[in-house]
């Protein structure tokens, strides 16, 4: 985990890589909430409380995603239950399989 987190310093653009879950949920970046902590802690991030960085450490759950999860979020003030994250467009099955494993809608 050294070797990746020196890359990131010693290449910060490899922060911003398109490989899917490479850099970007290995190497802490500066930014870090303590909603992306948790996830990196093996803990459920809470999806009434993690911004848009926070998503973006859940593997394979693009920005365009993660933004629409945040925008829901607003508009409905809080997620209930995980079936209000399937009306987003971009959530398929894998998707939501992916969030009930790594997020929670814990108050």
């Amino acid at each position: 985990m050294a070797v990746i987190f020196l890359v990131g310093i010693l290449f910060p653009r490899a922060r911003q890589s398109k490989i899917p879950g490479f850099c970007k949920q290995m190497v802490p970046s500066q930014g870090m909430s303590p909603g992306s902590l948790a996830l990196l802690d093996g803990k459920k991030l809470n999806l009434n409380k993690a911004s848009e960085l926070d998503l973006l450490r859940i593997p394979h759950l693009s920005q365009k995603v993660a933004r629409a999860i945040v925008a829901r979020r607003k508009e409905l003030g809080r997620f209930t239950s995980i079936e209000e994250v399937d009306a987003i467009k971009g959530v398929g099955l894998k998707t939501r399989d992916r969030l009930l494993q790594l997020t929670t809608l814990d108050p």
